[in-house]
């Protein structure tokens, strides 16, 4: 018997790889939210193994309040 959640979770990773995908040379953000810690990690494992470009994983605190401002922060660019 097939886990209807797998499943879609499974559809969600090849729609958000075939968005990386089609956004290569251009500026894209896209933001993903998962609320299970364990299953999020086996999502972004995956998403980095399978994605064609290399993928910056970025935590949001619940806090943040300016996203501009935490990416550059985060990510140390000018």
């Amino acid at each position: 018997m097939e886990d209807p959640t797998a499943n879609h979770n499974q559809d969600s990773l090849r729609e958000l790889i075939r968005l990386i995908t089609f956004s290569q040379g251009e500026f894209s953000l896209i933001l993903a939210v998962g609320n299970y810690g364990v299953l999020r990690r086996q999502i972004i494992e995956q998403l980095q193994q399978q994605s064609p470009i290399p993928i910056t994983e970025l935590v949001l605190e619940q806090s943040v309040k300016t996203l501009y401002t935490t990416i550059v922060q985060e990510l140390g660019l000018q």
